[in-house]
């Protein structure tokens, strides 16, 4: 006898298939949009290590680093 999956198991199933899954479209673009994140804190961080910008829009910078 075949036991029922949950509403929470059949869940857990897709959202791994979308983080780990790199052959599905949905994967492909969670790993894009981290990557691109990624890429956006770094030049935050960049950013904000040259005195002139950090000077003039630290809060900023460290609200979107946020």
């Amino acid at each position: 006898m075949k036991n029922k999956k949950s509403q929470y198991e059949i869940f857990r199933e897709k959202v791994k298939i979308v983080l780990y899954g790199t052959n599905t479209i949905l994967g492909r673009m969670f790993d894009l949009v981290l990557l691109g994140l990624i890429l956006l804190s770094v030049l935050l961080i960049m950013l904000d290590t040259v005195q002139g910008i950090s000077s003039k829009y630290h809060y900023q910078l460290w609200i979107c680093e946020w």
